[in-house]
């Protein structure tokens, strides 16, 4: 079980995004506001980018230094990127948190971002 839950406020709206492999199929649900209403709608996704999203927060380097260790640090989603793991696999249990900047210009996270397949709403 791998979950990625993702969040952030672009343009007055609050994008939250939950990728998981919960029931053995991969899925992408996405809730946000288009034209005025709140609406929750599931994304095209495929194993190949599910697995190389949660590979990229193991591998990349911007998720290293975004990682949240202090429990009271606050969260923003207007200046962050907040994204949280969780994940069981056999006995080994996790969760993460990480605050990544909503200005982050790495190359490499850019492309994760564009995998993530955030949708175009309107405030």
């Amino acid at each position: 079980m791998h979950v990625i839950d993702y969040g952030h406020v672009r343009d007055g709206v609050l994008y939250h995004g939950t990728i998981s492999d919960l029931d053995g199929t991969v899925r992408s649900t996405w809730t946000y506001e288009e034209e005025g209403e709140k609406v929750t709608r599931d994304r095209p996704i495929d194993e190949e980018t599910f697995n190389s999203l949660w590979n990229g927060i193991a591998d990349l380097d911007v998720f290293r230094r975004s990682l949240v260790r202090d429990p009271d640090r606050p969260i923003d989603p207007v200046s962050h990127h907040v994204i949280g793991i969780v994940f069981e696999q056999g006995e080994q249990k996790g969760q993460y948190l990480f605050l990544v900047p909503a200005g982050e210009t790495d190359p490499d996270f850019v492309r994760w971002l564009e995998a993530l397949n955030v949708p175009e709403g309107s405030a």
